[in-house]
């Protein structure tokens, strides 16, 4: 059996860190609106195709030094969680509940893009790091 609360936000949205190998990456809004899909990955949300329009994901200020971020990472790597999406919501009163722990990662190229990040190249960059530690890497042109 599953027991849930609902936490009644004050405002429509909800918030998701991203953590790559022990990294924080960084941490977006999902719009909740219109509902509850929050799925950020083009797959799930095409530009064209996205009901909500371009604002259904944003950039969020919560940032790496954030108390509630540095106990997502100690988590991580105290549970051996190498890639993960790390959901919460604030109530009114400014607590923040963490609902979801995602052990992979859904990535929106056209956010991503906004805020600088490439989040599918990092998760190469970290699979490759630990797939050949001491294998001496080779240059790629890009």
């Amino acid at each position: 059996m599953i027991l849930q609360q609902y936490i009644d936000a004050p405002e429509p949205f909800i918030t998701r860190v991203e953590i790559v190998g022990g990294r924080f990456l960084f941490a977006m809004r999902s719009s909740t609106a219109d509902g509850f899909e929050l799925c950020p990955s083009d797959a799930c949300n095409p530009l064209e195709a996205c009901p909500a329009g371009p604002g259904l994901f944003s950039p969020s200020p919560v940032a790496e030094d954030d108390p509630l971020v540095q106990r997502y990472i100690r988590l991580c790597n105290e549970e051996g969680i190498e890639i993960a999406g790390i959901e919460f919501v604030r109530d009114a009163w400014g607590h923040r509940y963490t609902y979801d722990i995602n052990g992979t990662t859904n990535y929106n190229q056209t956010l991503g893009a906004r805020m600088g990040v490439d989040g599918m190249g990092e998760v190469a960059r970290y699979v490759r790091r630990t797939a050949t530690p001491n294998r001496r890497r080779r240059r790629i042109a890009s």
